[in-house]
């Protein structure tokens, strides 16, 4: 009986961290969808050793803001 209920108890804990794993997933997709869609939005005219130099410009100040919202949603639950 021991060893039954120890078994239930580990196939449990099995569910949540499987629940886990495809909820960190999940995330993560979410994380990368949103800076690239934000990224979309952007274009930079400088390189990237500049990039303090010249601003990146915004091609669509609306998408952009709900991109960046959405970005930021997903970056407080990764």
């Amino acid at each position: 009986m021991e060893r039954v209920a120890a078994c239930m108890w580990r196939l449990r804990r099995l569910y949540r961290v499987e629940a886990e794993n495809f909820t960190h997933a999940i995330l993560a997709i979410e994380l990368n969808d949103a800076s690239e869609e934000v990224a979309r939005y952007e274009v930079s005219f400088g390189d990237l050793a500049f990039e303090e130099l010249c601003p990146v410009h915004v091609r669509d100040e609306e998408r952009h803001a709900r991109a960046t919202a959405r970005l930021g949603k997903a970056q407080r639950f990764a």
